[in-house]
């Protein structure tokens, strides 16, 4: 199982863009464990507090989304349509 995960995660930093964004992130991931495990507080620093701040998880599932949109090849059309469906939004 250990071999499997390692498999799937090995192809899927090879088939990456190589961005100098990909690297802020992964040191952003980096900092953001070692300040939760340096933590005098490890729960609040995992799950945050009711109303106040989004916790570890909260940040690394935020970095997640963020990679793989970056990620993802988007056509050009579809870019456009995104463009001019956000463009009442801006106005």
């Amino acid at each position: 199982m250990l071999n499997f995960c390692y498999r799937k995660c090995n192809d899927f930093f090879i088939y990456s863009k190589k961005t100098f964004l990909n690297y802020v992130l992964g040191a952003f991931v980096i900092a953001i464990v070692v300040s939760t495990i340096m933590s005098p507080n490890i729960t609040i620093a995992l799950n945050g507090q009711y109303n106040r701040s989004d916790g570890a998880i909260s940040w690394l599932c935020y970095v997640a989304l963020m990679f793989i949109a970056m990620n993802i090849e988007y056509p050009k059309n579809v870019v456009r349509y995104i463009m001019y469906a956000m463009m009442p939004f801006v106005y």
